[in-house]
């Protein structure tokens, strides 16, 4: 019995849907630019002990980003980019959603009875950096191996020192500007063949892709930062990131319609999206609790550290070759954010 909708109805609910997205984006523009240069919240002082619970917890993030990003590699050239982020999208808001759901059935005293949500414009950026931080990552697998886009999306703690310094939480100083040169350097020697030439073809294109990753990683995290004195408990932190994983994931489905491609996938892949699905949903939330402990920039920086996690399982999964060159680039660029690292440290032994 074929369950699936006319054609024209499909492209009727495509091109609405696409309407009412594009109408969201134009009411939310305005709060998006009104948060942007607005000045960031005050941050009362930490203890230590949160700096050492939340850089415990963003390691625990980089292991597990470091497993499950290899793992994507065993399928991104069998199911498109789109098809992965829709099926990730999907099983991570449903996952957030059902835990939300039995948090607060088995913690009746956990469930807010006024729970404070999050400015719209505030979750329109993160739905959009959710978006760009998906894709792109996914997309960097079709032109580079794992561990080299792992790399460079790693890039996210030196857009979130511009990001912090243009709002005014984070002042200029000479480490920075160090470990953005160390960055720049590490960029090249991946890029670079024997004769110190720019590899020509997919590898340009696959580094700018997951750059790019990185950025809208350093957006989320910075909003993430700002939000959380909007979290009433465990229930409306699961609720919000559900929410913004929900709507991600009916723009992608959106765009799936308008793409009208159907694909088969196997045993193994559906098994391995539901999987790294639910892995996304646990992760992000021990990423939001690394984020509120630790701060944003510590949090990333520690993040960064899922690099050299990523080569064994890239290389036992994938047969990627782990060569020298691959593994300077990656050193350059954990020692730049490591040097963004000492700063919070520096405080923290203060407080």
């Amino acid at each position: 019995m074929d369950l699936s909708l006319p054609l024209a109805l499909q492209w009727i609910l495509a091109i609405w849907t696409l309407f009412s997205i594009g109408a969201f984006i134009i009411e939310k523009l305005p709060k998006v630019i009104e948060y942007v240069r607005s000045p960031p919240p005050a941050e009362p002082a930490k203890p230590r002990k949160d700096y050492w619970i939340g850089s415990g917890a963003a390691l625990g993030c980089a292991v597990i980003w470091a497993a499950s990003y290899a793992s994507l590699g065993m399928i991104s050239s069998s199911v498109s980019t789109l098809t992965t982020n829709i099926y990730l999208l999907g099983f991570a808001a449903a996952s957030l959603y059902i835990a939300s759901v039995v948090y607060g059935l088995f913690n009746r005293s956990a469930a807010p009875r006024e729970p404070v949500q999050p400015p719209s414009g505030r979750i329109a950026l993160l739905v959009a950096a959710n978006l760009g931080n998906f894709v792109l990552s996914v997309l960097a697998l079709k032109y580079i191996s794992a561990s080299e886009a792992m790399t460079l999306t790693n890039l996210a703690p030196i857009f979130l020192a511009v990001f912090l310094w243009y709002r005014g939480k984070l002042t200029g100083k000479v480490g920075v500007v160090l470990a953005l040169m160390l960055v720049l350097a590490g960029v090249f020697i991946l890029n670079i063949d024997g004769t110190f030439s720019l590899k020509a073809g997919s590898n340009i294109s696959g580094s700018v892709v997951a750059a790019l990753a990185g950025a809208a990683f350093a957006v989320w995290t910075l909003t993430l930062d700002e939000i959380k004195g909007t979290f009433s408990g465990v229930v409306s932190r699961l609720q919000t990131l559900a929410l913004v994983f929900f709507l991600s994931y009916v723009v992608l489905v959106t765009l799936g319609y308008a793409v009208g491609r159907l694909e088969t996938l196997t045993t193994t892949d559906y098994v391995l999206l539901a999987l790294n699905g639910m892995r996304v949903a646990c992760v992000h939330l021990l990423y939001l609790f690394a984020v509120e402990k630790a701060g944003p920039l510590l949090a990333s920086v520690l993040a960064v550290l899922m690099v050299p996690f990523t080569f064994p399982f890239d290389r036992i999964w994938n047969g990627a070759a782990i060569t020298g060159q691959l593994v300077l680039g990656a050193f350059l660029i954990v020692v730049a954010a490591a040097g963004l690292l000492s700063d919070e440290l520096r405080k923290a032994r203060y407080e």
